[in-house]
């Protein structure tokens, strides 16, 4: 940037009417090309994230919904004899069933879509199904964990009760 003046004291003694602007190092202008690549990834982050968010409220809802209408039940297994990790693997045994039919549908649809993705992606494969298995997973089990410790907690005669 310190031969900017020289550069244009150059040009105007070859020819004073051409206009001499947007000088930039080659630095400067390969940040400035990568912008685009740049705004689209923190995007495509942002809105993956509030997905994720989503996703795991919407699980919490079915299952707490899902327990609610339960209880009933719950209570009948509870009174006879039925142990807090078994009505907490019951219910968590049901969000997998929910998560795994939603995660083929997903990796699916990743397996479709993932081409589009890759002009977006710098170093990361758009299909990587284990990623995507794990943190959907890992989200849905941690969005059910309170529902199912909740079931477990039902007081059999409060449930009998409320029929």
């Amino acid at each position: 940037m310190s031969a900017v003046p020289a550069i244009r004291q150059a040009v105007a003694a070859i020819d004073p009417d051409q206009p001499v602007y947007a000088i930039q190092t080659l630095d400067q202008a390969f940040e400035a090309s990568l912008l685009p690549q740049q705004v689209s990834t923190v995007l495509l982050t942002i809105f993956a994230a509030v997905a994720l968010v989503l996703a795991g409220v919407g699980i919490y809802g079915v299952t707490a919904y899902t327990v609610r209408s339960r209880t009933q039940e719950i209570g009948i297994r509870m009174a006879m004899g039925a142990e807090r990790s078994a009505v907490i693997s019951m219910v968590l045994r049901q969000v997998l069933v929910m998560v795994v039919l939603g995660l083929a549908i997903g990796v699916i649809a990743v397996l479709a879509l993932g081409p589009l993705l890759s002009s977006v992606l710098f170093g990361v494969s758009p299909i990587d199904p284990l990623t995507t298995a794990g943190i959907l997973g890992t989200v849905a089990m941690a969005a059910a964990w309170w529902p199912a410790s909740v079931a477990s907690c039902v007081d059999p005669v409060v449930a009998l009760r409320d029929e």
